[in-house]
């Protein structure tokens, strides 16, 4: 494998591994956020308390004011979405960015600023600092750390006196450079490490013919969402689906194409369904789906629709036999058992078949008051 091979790999390696440990990923870095927001306004405030005594004309400038207003901000706002219900991915990863971008903007304020005949001080530790602490894609980390150094840059550039803007440039240069290693050496390794866990957990959650979530580890998932959710009035929708005569397709084509089948209708839910959503294969040719916040009933038909429509179009590689599937699903909001929910969908499933099959029936549960 040469160079450029090996570059492929690792980008489509970093890939998987963020789409499959999105939920770790968000969790983790949340943990980070909330332990390095608080660490930053200690460190500000004991710096400000000691400095004072170790330097006595030392004084206290509006950098500082900022630097110090920034921090707290973000503190507030981490912990803000920390207590929110519901987090996403998305949002996790902004406000690492966020203070990233705001814990260096402070750097520059602190070591430019007030000091322009001295060499910075913090820039250089902080860039690499954030370059490890939190777990980011490298399409998303590289471009920050670029933009932070030319920040700094044009910082040096138009405060500090031109001796010392040439010696920070070339000692940030030299950090930015380490940081970048640094970040793409541990990138490396959370990635392979990663996938080795997860490779290991999907020998015991996974269903090895379609690829989707055992029955064990899919009901696990549901009950699970359905526990920390609690009052939520998000709508979701559980959808049940089940191949219309399928013992006919093993019967005239044998397993081998019976498995065939299976395989193609676990590629189509993965491929319809959202990475979020839980896709299990709970029987022989029975699937259970967990849809999380939807807009309406109509989303959640209009999926279940393209998903019977994929699947008929599998009638083309069989010789004469057709391939359907119906489906059964219910949308619901706030609190709900995991029982009731299979029960109603599983109802829904059938009601779909003795209309004729390949179609879905779709049932809506609101909130009692």
């Amino acid at each position: 494998m040469n160079w450029t091979e090996k570059i492929h790999a690792n980008v489509c390696d970093e890939h998987r591994y963020f789409k499959e440990a999105r939920e770790d990923v968000c969790n983790v870095n949340l943990h980070q956020l909330r332990l390095a927001s608080v660490i930053a306004d200690i460190f500000l405030v004991v710096f400000i308390l000691i400095t004072p005594f170790v330097f006595p004309n030392w004084k206290l400038s509006w950098p500082y004011y900022v630097f110090g207003a920034m921090m707290i901000a973000v503190t507030i706002g981490v912990f803000i979405y920390n207590s929110r219900k519901r987090k996403t991915y998305q949002g996790v990863m902004a406000l690492c960015v966020l203070f990233d971008l705001c814990l260096m903007a402070g750097c520059i304020l602190i070591d430019v600023i007030p000091y322009p005949n001295f060499v910075s001080t913090y820039f250089q530790i902080g860039i690499v600092f954030i370059a490890v602490f939190f777990t980011m894609p490298l399409r998303l980390e590289i471009p920050m750390l670029t933009l932070i150094e030319v920040a700094y840059i044009v910082a040096i550039i138009a405060w500090k006196t031109p001796r010392m803007a040439s010696v920070d440039g070339y000692e940030s240069v030299i950090g930015y450079i380490c940081s970048i290693l640094i970040a793409v050496i541990v990138s490396d390794l959370r990635v392979k490490e990663g996938l080795t866990k997860y490779r290991y957990m999907r020998q015991g959650t996974t269903d090895v013919l379609t690829s989707v979530r055992n029955r064990a580890e899919c009901e696990k998932l549901i009950r699970d969402f359905l526990h920390k959710r609690g009052n939520d009035t998000a709508l979701c929708a559980v959808l049940m689906l089940d191949m219309d005569n399928f013992k006919q397709i093993n019967d005239c084509l044998g397993h081998q194409m019976g498995d065939h089948v299976l395989e193609q209708v676990g590629d189509i839910l993965k491929k319809e369904f959202r990475s979020e959503d839980v896709i299990g294969r709970i029987g022989g040719d029975e699937f259970l789906i967990l849809v999380k916040n939807i807009h309406d009933r109509e989303n959640v038909l209009k999926v279940a629709e393209r998903v019977t429509c994929s699947v008929r179009q599998l009638s083309e590689m069989l010789d004469g036999v057709s391939v359907s599937c119906s489906c059964g699903a219910v949308v619901f909001e706030g609190m709900a058992e995991y029982e009731e929910l299979y029960k109603m969908a599983d109802e829904s499933m059938y009601e779909a078949k003795r209309s004729g099959g390949g179609r879905c029936v779709v049932q809506v549960v609101r909130a009692q008051a």
